[in-house]
This record gives C-alpha cells, sequence and structure tokens, in this order.
C-alpha cells in the first residue's frame, strides 16, 4: 500500500479538504461535546490510498451512512441505509459505535476503529448535526 507521509500531501487530499471546509470553532465545540467524540477518530492520521477511495465511494453515494476507520487510517469502510431501516437500526449514538465495533472485528479482528464521517442522508435522524461532515477531529490527540 502505498501511504502519504507529506504534510503538504496530506492536507490536500479530499478528506482533509473536506474537514477544513466545515470543521470551524463552533462545529469541533459541538463535536467535542457529543455523545459520539468517545469514538471519533483523533489527531494526525495518514490515510491509506485504498481509504481514501472508500471515501470517494461514501461521499458519492445516495444513502452514505457511516465511515469508519482504524486508528492508523490504514483500513477503513462505510455503510448505508435506506428508508425506515436507517431509524430502526440506528436510534442512539451506542448503536453507531456496536455496529463500527463490530464491521471492525469481524473483518479485521480488531475493536479500536473509529468514526470519520457522518453521511448526508435524509433517511437517516440521528447525528443531523453532523451529516455530510468529516468527524474526524485531526487537532487532537
Amino acid at each position: 500500500m502505498n501511504y502519504a507521509f507529506s504534510q503538504d500531501l496530506i492536507e490536500k487530499t479530499k478528506i482533509h479538504k473536506d474537514a477544513k471546509k466545515t470543521q470551524n470553532l463552533k462545529f469541533l465545540t459541538n463535536l467535542r461535546k457529543s455523545e459520539i467524540y468517545n469514538f471519533v477518530g483523533k489527531g494526525t492520521v495518514n490515510f491509506s490510498r485504498s481509504f481514501l477511495k472508500k471515501y470517494d465511494k461514501f461521499t458519492s453515494h445516495s444513502n452514505p451512512a457511516f465511515l469508519y476507520a482504524t486508528p492508523d487510517g490504514k483500513k477503513g469502510g462505510w455503510s448505508w441505509c435506506r428508508g425506515s431501516a436507517c431509524d430502526r437500526r440506528y436510534i442512539f449514538s451506542d448503536d453507531v459505535r456496536s455496529y463500527i465495533e463490530d464491521k471492525c472485528a469481524s473483518k479485521w479482528r480488531r475493536t479500536d476503529c473509529v468514526l470519520v464521517a457522518v453521511g448526508e442522508n435524509v433517511d437517516l435522524n440521528l447525528l443531523d448535526e453532523f451529516q455530510g461532515k468529516v468527524v474526524w477531529d485531526f487537532k487532537r490527540k
């Protein structure tokens, strides 16, 4: 796998540019006070090229839900949902955390995956203030 190690190159990836567009002081304050913050990715990360391709698929999907990754950014995945299944499956933020942990454990035998982004999805009522945004907190460790 190829990784972007140059800080200049890291900041030019689509995911970093998208985060920079929406992560103002108000957003970061709300994120850091939210129920999801305990399982949000934090700090500097070098996302793998394969993960960045998943981010592109996630953002271009018509019904994205959650994008998650290992804390080192090497592996990741995403989910989607449509219709009433979204609100039946994801009622509380703990449901999202459990989903991410289960996927991480079944795919890579890890339980430390973190939330990277929340998709913009009209069928998903949970976390509406974070929908369509990267939630990885690049400024914290």
